[in-house]
């Protein structure tokens, strides 16, 4: 694997041969070879070829269960039986990509569109940590380059030195559209941890049929300018490179579903992971591998519905994280457990392979102002953010926090301090 570039689309299709292959194996065969590459997987983690063969196993639900069983093992070992808690804060409902899967894409003019100030976000970070002791927010919303470009930095700042200076400890990570190399420096400057980006497939042809137009279709000049000669795609798919260069924690992954070859997508993820590990010698913080999930939810244009191996995406979401864990190096994978599927499928990731979580979950900007004051002083923050979030492009459960917390200790499961945990490795 070469350790500077890396053609993903290229990849993507190896992928798909080496997989298509594993795929050939017969269940009994393949039991055999799942239960020889499990007793010999070493801590730099499992090879391509064997990293298909487990993957080939997710169809099978008894072997998704041997899969599961042995990443729990690797967890206790690697991370005992904490967790890293974060909450995703949105900043604004505008966008300026055209995703067909997305109810906030640039076309749709029935979503309210809306940006939060400054004191809104900080009134919103403080209810977070008062009301849920999670010292990580993720700043979201939608490819709004006015908000990136004028105001975040600027918010990042003051939000990390208010925060700071009130709990000590504050991680604060971005997921928003991808951006430069001097854009993600300036952002760390000014007190960014980490940046979640997802791919949405490592398929190039069905990147581009989801993707039609806007920033996300292309890339960005470090002028915030759209570059229409940029390719989105492999724009977005160098941001960890960009990411990590500039001192910072990247987050990657697919949506499982976006592409007809799940198996393939996940695999390229892995690669893309161990490539990443190759470029910096090592020298990286762990990656948090998302595992969004698609749902044909209202926002969804296209007519072609996802396609997926598995009855149930939510059933297999353990497995598959299972298998990151497995696949990746060892103490360079924080699989993310996340709010799309049901707490107790969650909860059962968490317990089984996953590190890192979202607990509490209020969607669209202004959707953490919560005490009369709050929601009278921002009346029209309020009024918009039911219709925000009643058009989110994903389905969400939203629980308390206390209701997580209740099924982690139901698990024995304790939330951690994260940068402790980042100094010990």
């Amino acid at each position: 694997m070469d350790k500077t570039s890396l053609n993903f689309a290229q990849v993507f299709m190896n992928c798909e041969n080496i997989v298509r292959e594993a795929k050939k194996t017969s269940k009994p065969e393949l039991l055999e070879k799942l239960h020889s590459l499990l007793d010999l997987r070493r801590s730099d983690g499992l090879s391509t070829k064997d990293a298909a063969l487990l993957l080939s196993c997710l169809e099978h639900p008894d072997l998704r269960i041997i899969i599961r069983q042995k990443a729990k093992e690797l967890r206790n070992k690697l991370f005992q039986k904490n967790v890293i808690t974060m909450s995703p804060l949105e900043l604004t409902s505008f966008c300026q990509s055209q995703c067909e899967f997305c109810s906030w894409r640039s076309t749709n003019k029935t979503i309210p569109r809306l940006r939060t100030s400054f004191i809104q976000i900080l009134k919103q970070a403080i209810n977070i940590a008062e009301s849920t002791s999670t010292r990580h927010i993720e700043l979201a919303g939608g490819d709004d380059l006015e908000m990136v470009k004028s105001h975040l930095s600027e918010y990042i700042k003051n939000l990390k030195k208010e925060l700071v200076s009130k709990y000590s400890s504050f991680r604060i990570s971005l997921c928003m559209t991808p951006l430069t190399s001097k854009q993600y420096g300036d952002l760390h400057a000014n007190g960014l941890d980490a940046v979640l980006n997802w791919q949405e497939t490592y398929d190039y042809e069905r990147f581009h049929q989801l993707i039609v137009n806007g920033v996300k279709k292309h890339g960005l000049r470090d002028d915030y300018t759209v570059d229409t000669k940029l390719d989105g795609f492999v724009f977005r798919a160098e941001a960890q490179k960009r990411i990590i260069d500039n001192g910072m924690q990247a987050g990657l992954g697919v949506m499982l579903g976006a592409s007809k070859n799940l198996l393939a997508d996940i695999l390229c993820t892995t690669e893309h992971a161990k490539h990443l590990i190759q470029y910096k010698d090592g020298n990286l913080q762990p990656l948090i591998f998302g595992i969004p999930t698609w749902n044909n939810t209202f926002g969804t244009q296209s007519t072609e519905n996802a396609a997926s191996l598995f009855a149930s995406l939510e059933e297999t979401f353990p497995a598959v994280s299972a298998a990151y864990l497995l696949i990746t190096p060892d103490s360079y994978a924080w699989p993310f457990a996340n709010c799309r599927v049901s707490p107790e499928i969650q909860v059962k990731a968490i317990d089984e392979s996953c590190f890192f979580t979202s607990t509490e979950v209020s969607l669209a900007p202004g959707g953490y102002l919560k005490d009369e004051a709050q929601k009278n002083e921002y009346s029209k923050i309020r009024n918009h953010t039911n219709n925000i979030a009643d058009s989110e492009q994903f389905s969400h459960f939203t629980y308390p926090h206390s209701f997580y917390i209740n099924l982690f200790n139901n698990h024995e499961i304790k939330p951690t301090n994260e940068e402790n945990f980042l100094k010990n490795i």
